[in-house]
């Protein structure tokens, strides 16, 4: 299907696919670390009371 799309493209390398997989992963972790780490930072009680 992509080779249909991509301009005088024969076909793609597998490594392409894997990096860019890697890529789209680590920034996903990364985006969801943050503000899973600063919710663990604080108890449970005191964000339930939190307004």
């Amino acid at each position: 299907m992509l080779r249909s799309v991509l301009y005088e493209i024969d076909s793609l390398p597998f490594g392409v696919f894997a990096a860019a997989l890697a890529g789209l992963a680590a920034v996903a972790l990364a985006s969801g670390f943050v503000p899973a780490h600063r919710a663990s930072r604080i108890h449970p009680m005191e964000a339930l009371r939190h307004k």
